[in-house]
């Protein structure tokens, strides 16, 4: 089973691409993409392209940000930030 078609829409938010022209670059079709909106759920495939190393980062920074977003929820705060995260700025 893949993804919710949640992921499909963060994922076209963050890029800021029209619903069809995302769709066109997963190898999904109006047609298909109209059909996965009803049952809320990608295919296997259509997810696996999704997690395409050009867009593996952004989905990574979805996931990072929900439990980010999570753990406020569920703790009232934020988790501190390692050392390694903690990187001037240039």
């Amino acid at each position: 089973m893949g993804f919710p078609t949640a992921e499909f829409y963060a994922l076209q938010e963050l890029l800021q691409l029209p619903e069809e022209e995302l769709g066109r670059d997963l190898g999904i079709s109006p047609a298909t993409l109209h059909h996965r909106k009803k049952t809320d759920r990608l295919e296997t495939p259509e997810s696996e392209r999704i997690t395409q190393p050009q867009y593996s980062q952004i989905v990574g920074g979805i996931s990072h940000l929900r439990a980010l977003a999570k753990n406020l929820v569920t703790t009232g705060s934020l988790p501190t930030p390692s050392s390694r995260m903690m990187r001037p700025m240039l």
